[in-house]
């Protein structure tokens, strides 16, 4: 009950769960239905749900998430109706035309899509942003459709041909939001240079300029009867406002954390906010006061969207479900499950022409790297394929799997060539060694083994680590092996005797992946205790402890000169470092993921990337584009290096917080504020750490 009080979700249905059998009575049952008795869920998307929308009879519910799709749902019985696909970016935001009839849809691929909400066909894409596109919507009329941007502008379009009709200039940073007001005379729009700014529809001039919040406003709603407007901020309020005078009305405090949303009920006297602390709240519109806290939600939730006639709420969050609640009972209706078989692995063949990819399908697909194709299914694993590795001459695929084996195959003609047994758990990672005679695989039965890759013979098993291996790596000369296991150590070993050589001791965590240098002299480790480490690879010493990630850290890689690393958190953020210093440096272009993820063409000219439950090709200049770093514009700087300060803070990660404040010192110097928050992290970072006992053994 403390955890949930506390809104600490998952930690309360740990503890719930753990409960034994025999004592599951009452009051485990009352416990229980706190985390199901007051919404249904809508699962399906392998991304983060960014946006919900219900039609305009209510009937449907229209879902858009970072997996690139929108996804129609039977808001009655719960069923799956359609998967709209076509934009080649996350999906931020919905909006149905008037009549129901018609869907748009905004992304980060620089579009507005139009699709007929019947048949899911797309109708029209507009095209004109020159940067992401955050937030779209219908006029009253749906003659027209208005559409916010990272490139800082409004735009509105003729909803029937696609035309831009106007481009509406004034916001100095990204426009997070837009929204018409009920008569369609006037558009209010959201921006994160923390202002809320209102227009007039048809003339496109500026009218008036609200200013109040002290940080990004990411939304905005007009009341149903037009009179008020209120915006949502990382300020950690709502705040409401006099449609017409553009007076600050009132200010719902309470927050403790960003809100990323806010939405007001169809009768104009409640109005709903979504927070980052993954809790949904109901305010009383005229009063200001706090009604309901909606928990249930186990990551931050982006949206928020009243049924038409406002007796259910939907909830769109990071934990890639959409959530309904009965908005005056909060009674549970059903929970929904989708179609959930994510990639956990892609590879390009050495000649770049293929690509590989694995799946909890229990399947390898081999695809044409030019033409998107898909080639072949390679079938035989009866577990989940978790890592898949071509061989040095691109004639044969490895795959590493949860049934306990690893399988050869042709990679011409799909054909299984060879089953490997010999792990007794499930297989993590499998790679060959750089002449090709040979193959490692780690483990869940915390060893380490080696096969002859032309025979199958298995040649050694290496034990040492004392929990599951995570990862394992070839040096490049061949001769030694690094695996990175649950145990939190990094063990090196001789890949002729099987001998272990060193044991790499530092992480507080377990370690999650393990790279060599290309020249061989160093070893790179990525953690959950948020770091990498840097390691001289023929010494048992550690040269640097990269910091700056907020999350566990995943994976890392050199760059192909060995002087930058690179290190992925479990979210896909990269950082890099310079091997020399270990000071943060640009992060553009990285390597391949060592993990496979991740894959580079041999030519570098393309990515792979293995997203949810499709594989997605981007141009490496492009990739450029999207991960350059520091932010080229001060206000995505602002942005960027303020939300890594606030959740470093959180975390209290004194270090990151640190350097991201200071960034932002940059284009803010003399900040007040800022100031004294780098000050006290720089002294919590200094102080010693609390006393700790280690765990005992197993």
């Amino acid at each position: 009950q403390r955890d949930w009080k506390a809104n600490n979700t998952p930690a309360a249905w740990q503890h719930l769960d753990a409960t034994r059998p025999e004592f599951r009575g009452w009051e485990y049952r009352h416990l229980a239905t706190l985390f199901t008795s007051n919404q249904r869920i809508f699962r399906g998307h392998t991304g983060s749900v960014t946006a919900v929308c219900y039609s305009p009879d209510g009937r449907r519910l229209a879902i858009a998430s970072e997996d690139r799709t929108v996804r129609l749902w039977d808001a009655d019985t719960g069923q799956e109706v359609r998967t709209l696909k076509g934009h080649t970016f996350r999906v931020t935001s919905l909006w149905f035309s008037p009549d129901g009839r018609r869907l748009a849809s905004a992304s980060w691929d620089q579009t507005v899509r139009v699709w007929d909400a019947d048949t899911g066909q797309e109708v029209r894409t507009l095209k004109g942003h020159t940067a992401a596109v955050n937030g779209v919507c219908f006029s009253p009329d749906g003659r027209r459709l208005a559409s916010s941007s990272d490139d800082h502008t409004v735009r509105l379009w003729d909803a029937d041909t696609g035309q831009e009709v106007r481009t509406l200039k004034g916001h100095t940073a990204a426009v997070s939001g837009v929204c018409f007001s009920p008569d369609g005379r006037r558009l209010a729009s959201a921006s994160h240079d923390i202002t809320v700014r209102l227009w007039d529809a048809d003339t496109g001039q500026e009218v008036r300029t609200l200013m109040g919040h002290r940080s990004l406003v990411n939304g905005v709603s007009f009341s149903p009867d037009g009179r008020r407007l209120a915006s949502a901020s990382w300020d950690q309020t709502v705040r409401l406002w006099d449609a017409d005078t553009g007076q600050d009305v009132g200010t719902l405090k309470g927050h403790t954390s960003r809100v990323y949303g806010v939405c007001f009920s169809p009768d104009g006297r409640r109005l709903a906010s979504a927070f980052m602390d993954q809790t949904v709240r109901l305010w009383d519109a005229d009063t200001g006061q706090e009604v309901r806290t909606l928990k249930g939600h186990t990551n931050w939730v982006n949206g928020v969207c009243f049924s038409p006639d406002g007796r259910r709420l939907a909830s769109a969050s990071a934990d890639q479900t959409v959530r309904v609640w009965d908005a005056d009972t909060g009674q549970e209706v059903r929970t929904l499950k989708g179609p959930n078989s994510l990639f956990t692995s892609v590879c390009f063949s050495p000649d770049g022409r293929r690509l590989a990819s694995s799946s909890w399908d229990q399947t390898v697909r081999l695809w044409d790297a030019d033409t998107g194709q898909e080639v072949r299914t390679l079938k035989g694993h009866t577990g989940r394929v978790s890592g898949v590795c071509f061989s040095p001459d691109g004639r044969r695929l490895a795959s590493a799997s949860e049934d306990q084996t690893v399988r050869l195959w042709d990679a011409d003609t799909g054909q299984e060539v060879r089953t490997l047994k010999g792990h007794t758990s499930f297989v993590t990672g499998v790679c060959f060694s750089p002449d090709g005679r040979r193959l490692a695989s780690a483990s869940g039965d915390q060893t380490v083994r080696l096969w002859e890759a032309d025979t199958g013979q298995e040649v050694l098993t290496l034990k040492g680590h004392t929990a599951t291996v995570n990862g394992v790596c070839f040096s490049p000369d061949g001769r030694r092996l690094a695996s990175a296991s649950q145990d939190q150590t990094v063990r090196v070993w001789d890949a002729d005797t099987g001998q272990e050589v060193l044991t790499l001791k530092g992480h507080i965590r377990e370690v999650t992946g393990v790279c060599f240098s290309p020249d061989g002299l160093r070893l790179a480790s990525a953690s959950q205790d948020n770091t990498v480490r840097l390691w001289d690879a023929a010494k048992q010493q550690e040269l640097l402890t990269l910091k700056g990630h907020t999350n566990e850290v995943a994976s890392v890689c050199f760059s192909p000169d060995s002087q930058r690393i690179f290190g992925w958190d479990q979210q896909a953020k990269v950082l890099a470092w310079t091997v020399r210093d270990g000071q943060p440096t640009e992060p553009a272009n990285p390597p391949a993921r060592p993990e496979s993820r991740d894959a580079l063409s041999p030519d570098g000219a393309f990515r792979a990337l293995a997203n949810g439950t499709d594989v997605q090709l981007i141009d490496t200049a492009e990739y450029a584009r999207r991960n350059a770093w520091p932010p080229p514009d001060r206000a995505e700087r602002l942005r960027y290096h303020g939300e890594q300060a606030r959740q470093a803070e959180e975390q209290k990660q004194w270090f990151a917080a640190a350097f991201h404040l200071g960034r932002l010192l940059l284009d803010q110097p003399g900040d007040a504020d800022l100031l004294r928050r780098r000050a006290a992290a720089l002294k919590n970072h200094a102080a010693p750490p609390p006393a700790r006992m280690d765990p005992a053994p197993p």
